[in-house]
């Protein structure tokens, strides 16, 4: 799941019950509670729990919220799940969108041990089918950061058809290829050590596994980057 601190944010109301989601849902359909860590918790004295529950009749894909402590400075944070729907069925049961009526749980850092009590508000929300409500400038940086990923699995793919065949990645992989974009430059390192691992049928299947994950990639960001902006 992607996250970004103070670039996009969450929120904590009172639980919409289901038969008040609309069609047209407003931004405060998604509920928010802020809570402590249980005190067990290694990071109880520095992060937070925001729980926040999908009222709004329809699944999301992106949400943001603003964090407001008693004492200092108010801030963003937000995550973005888009990249889930590119991923086989089997791999989102555990790690999914959040789904209509669904409620999920993050742990949040604070900004500050002085913050006192906080608490959340929802700033943006964006939907399965690419509407939108909430602040539209943060609305935006989601929309461009899902167009980077088209670029960066794009570039994934141009990457991997030229490691196909085991002999010619071999003289690929030893080169410098210092264009690479985000996790590609993960993935480099990763075919390296794959490359010497495998058998030439299983580096052929591997590969053939990773093109797929792209290709499905490239399409789902195509997809979920034309969002409609809320009306001003």
């Amino acid at each position: 799941m992607r996250r970004f601190s103070a670039v996009l944010p969450f929120v904590f109301l009172a639980l919409l019950p289901l038969a008040l989601a609309e069609i047209n849902p407003k931004l405060n359909c998604v509920s928010v509670t802020v809570s402590p860590l249980d005190a067990s918790n290694p990071n109880a004295a520095i992060n937070v729990n925001l729980t926040f529950h999908n009222g709004c009749g329809k699944d999301i894909t992106a949400v943001g919220f603003h964090l407001h402590p008693s004492a200092g400075t108010d801030w963003s944070i937000g995550w973005d799940f888009a990249n889930l729907l590119g991923q086989p069925e089997e791999r989102r049961q555990n790690n999914d969108i959040l789904h209509a009526d669904a409620t999920m749980s993050q742990e949040v850092a604070r900004n500050s041990a002085q913050q006192g009590k906080i608490r959340a508000s929802a700033a943006y929300v964006v939907f399965m089918d690419c509407t939108s409500v909430g602040d539209a400038q943060l609305i935006t940086q989601v929309v461009r950061y899902r167009r980077d990923q088209i670029a960066i699995y794009e570039q994934q793919e141009e990457m991997l058809a030229e490691v196909v065949d085991r002999d010619h990645a071999r003289t690929f992989l030893s080169e410098n290829h210092d264009d690479l974009k985000g996790i590609n430059k993960m993935l480099l390192k990763e075919l390296r050590t794959r490359v010497e691992q495998l058998t030439p049928s299983q580096w052929t299947e591997f590969i053939q596994e990773r093109q797929a994950h792209a290709k499905r990639l490239v399409s789902t960001f195509e997809t979920h980057s034309v969002v409609t902006l809320p009306a001003s």
